[in-house]
């Protein structure tokens, strides 16, 4: 008789713990929610904004092979650290330029090198 009484308050506990649901609050996940919706267009980018993104980018990767380069020689562990700190915020700075540049379908980096001659 106990385990039917306490398992009839546990149903009733539940029950009324749902009942404070919302169909707002019914997500099932990032993914999950966005299946079955068309994807999102490619944002427009004209050539100009593209061009003036792509020359940004390599800049900052320049940058990054020159922070690169002083690492390389460099043998003070204090500065190495600052150097890692000066690759990093340039790292960060060229993500979102990349990001919007591969989002409009624009090439990111510099062109492939061709393929050795066989």
């Amino acid at each position: 008789m106990k385990p039917a009484i306490c398992l009839a308050a546990a149903l009733l506990a539940g029950c009324s713990s749902m009942s404070s649901w919302s169909p707002s609050s019914w997500s099932h996940g990032s993914w999950l929610d966005a299946v079955g919706k068309p994807p999102t267009p490619r944002p427009i980018m004209s050539d100009e904004q593209a061009g003036a993104l792509q020359q940004e980018a390599a800049r900052l990767r320049g940058q990054s092979d020159a922070v690169r380069a002083r690492l390389a020689g460099e043998r003070d562990r204090l500065q190495r650290f600052r150097h890692y700190d000066e690759l990093r915020a340039v790292g960060e700075r060229l993500a979102p330029i990349e990001r919007s540049l591969r989002d409009a379908g624009r090439p990111v980096g510099p062109p492939a090198p061709p393929p050795p001659a066989a």
